[in-house]
């Protein structure tokens, strides 16, 4: 039974239960279904190997290529470049607007090596010989030579507006592929266009869109056409690409924020309970409905000032995200799967009803729904095989009140949203003060009555630890041992008080109980008297508090999408 969604609450208290149950549960009837990215990719073909995740280059590698980066540009300082920008947008005649949005600007080396390290590090992964880099605005080129240099995209695109910037980027670039000046490196292609990301979006940006995996946008000084343009960009891009910015963030439309709106939101959902019929006011449960946001949509993961020419700009990266908008480990609220029918008749009937269904031309019933609003953590889904050979994607998550960690699979999830969260506050810091006052009034005598039950026998006299009990067998002795002494943990469950009933209070003491007896046995004997089996058990309460105040301080930390 789960802490998080289930009416037995998490205590014995009455007050606390009825207090507690009714804060539990979130209503996911609103809950978007999982949507299927929008730019699917086709499915790799099988190989012997996994590629693996790209690391941040160590020491020596990253000063060895900050070398080759300054030997390109060394006859591109940063000040005649932003000159002879100005002079063609004079040039051209351009409004104030416009000469304003074309202006130049450019990150350093290190900093283009930050992004990328904290891409690889935490919102990735990113693979050698995979992805595509593009820049919007890329100037001369080097926010490309260094991505090239730093990371092995498959390919490295810039597109740059100015005739001047572009011919003098495409002088580097020979540079670039020049052994002499990059040698022993891999090197991506880098491939500068020239042309204006906006007038020629559908000719130059829409066609390579769905391999961007990393976008670049020095936007700080961009207008509105530039702004939707990148808009544009961003709904075509993969599920798990990273978008960065300058000063500007993304479109508020496209970020993900599922707080959104919340006083407009908790009015509607008062109005609508205060509108049912034979409820008292005072007491009903207001149920939000979720904020609305894109089922792909962009989730911020960074941001930070950085150093430039002409001043401190912040820089904010964005990660696309499919619908519940999770990491593996974030919280989420999830609907389970309803207990399959227990027993043979109710396996024979499912049985029979499938082969009928397969008969039929039918397709089989999905897991019928069960509890919903359970807090849990998001695990990664996996894809699975159907019979018919056909893919189909498990949606697993860990429940809150787990200590067992293992995921398992779910109907539907959806993100932990700050009405989730003052929710699951209440419930948990109501556990910590339940758990804090469990004690064991007398453990030698729970210990026992539990041997006694299970007739577990004291080591008989003349033998090696004689009158002591084994909990570990030994070379050449069964295993049932060991089994029996986790049986114990049923019979000593009821020493802990009301809350020795509770399900997750039984996984955390299982779990603990062979650990907490090898800390009992400092000999290694495998073997311990009524006093260290009822020590050993006298230190599963304080388990079970530190369980249930890890996940205390998970809420606490956690930062809805």
């Amino acid at each position: 039974q789960a802490i998080s969604g289930q009416a037995s609450g998490v205590a014995a208290v009455g007050l606390a239960r009825a207090r507690r149950s009714a804060l539990f549960r979130s209503d996911p009837a609103a809950m978007p279904p999982p949507v299927p990215s929008p730019n699917p990719e086709p499915p790799a073909e099988p190989s012997e190997e996994e590629p693996k995740p790209a690391e941040p280059l160590d020491e020596e590698a990253l000063k060895e290529r900050h070398a080759a980066f300054r030997a390109i540009f060394q006859a591109l300082p940063a000040v005649e470049v932003k000159q002879n920008s100005r002079k063609e947008r004079e040039e051209k005649g351009f409004d104030e607007q416009v000469f304003k949005n074309f202006a130049y600007s450019e990150l350093e080396f290190d900093v283009i090596n930050s992004l990328l390290d904290e891409v690889k590090q935490k919102h990735g992964p990113l693979f050698a010989g995979q992805g595509l880099f593009l820049d919007l605005g890329s100037g001369v080129g080097k926010a490309c030579v260094a991505s090239a240099l730093l990371h092995g995209f498959q390919k490295v695109v810039g597109v740059e507006s100015l005739q001047v910037l572009h011919d003098a980027g495409t002088a580097a670039l020979a540079k670039y592929t020049d052994p002499e000046f990059v040698p022993e490196v891999t090197k991506p292609e880098v491939q500068l266009v020239q042309g204006d990301f906006v007038a020629e979006f559908d000719e130059k940006i829409e066609p390579i869109a769905k391999e961007v995996t990393v976008c670049l946008a020095v936007s700080s000084c961009y207008g509105e056409e530039q702004l939707k343009a990148m808009t544009k960009l961003a709904n075509l891009m993969p599920e798990g690409s990273i978008f960065i910015t300058c000063t500007h963030t993304l479109e508020d439309s496209l970020i993900i924020d599922v707080n959104r709106r919340p006083r407009q939101r908790r009015a509607v959902a008062t109005k609508r309970a205060l509108r049912q019929r034979g409820l008292e006011p005072k007491g009903v449960e207001i149920v939000l409905d979720p904020a609305v946001n894109d089922p792909a949509g962009w989730r911020q993961v960074y941001e930070k000032e950085v150093k430039m020419e002409w001043g401190s700009p912040r820089v904010y990266m964005f990660r696309k995200h499919l619908y519940p908008y999770c990491y593996p480990g974030d919280l989420c609220v999830v609907t389970l799967v309803a207990p399959a029918p227990e027993g043979e008749d109710g396996e024979k009937k499912d049985a029979k009803k499938e082969e009928a269904k397969k008969e039929e031309g039918k397709e089989a019933e999905k897991p019928a729904e069960g509890e919903k609003g359970v807090f849990a953590i998001f695990a990664k889904p996996t894809q699975v095989q159907t019979e018919e050979g056909e893919e189909r994607t498990i949606m697993n998550a860990v429940l809150l009140n787990d200590a067992s960690e293992e995921p398992r699979e779910v109907l539907h999830i959806a993100p932990f949203s700050e009405e989730e969260r003052q929710k699951a506050l209440v419930v948990y810091q109501d556990l910590v003060a339940t758990t804090s006052e469990v004690q064991i009034a007398d453990a030698e005598s729970s210990v026992k009555a539990a041997l006694e039950k299970l007739e577990f026998a004291a080591v008989p006299e003349g033998e090696p630890h004689e009158g002591m009990f084994k909990f570990r067998a030994e070379e050449g002795e069964e295993g049932g041992l060991a089994e029996a002494a986790a049986r114990m943990v049923d019979e000593l469950l009821p020493s802990l008080g009301p809350m020795g009933g509770e399900a997750w209070v039984k996984t955390v003491a299982s779990l603990a109980w062979p650990e907490l007896l090898q800390k009992q046995d400092a000999e290694g004997t495998g073997a311990l008297p009524i006093e260290g089996l009822a020590q050993a058990w006298l230190a599963v309460p304080e388990r079970l508090l530190q369980f249930v105040q890890g996940r205390l301080d998970k809420i606490e930390a956690h930062v809805p999408p």
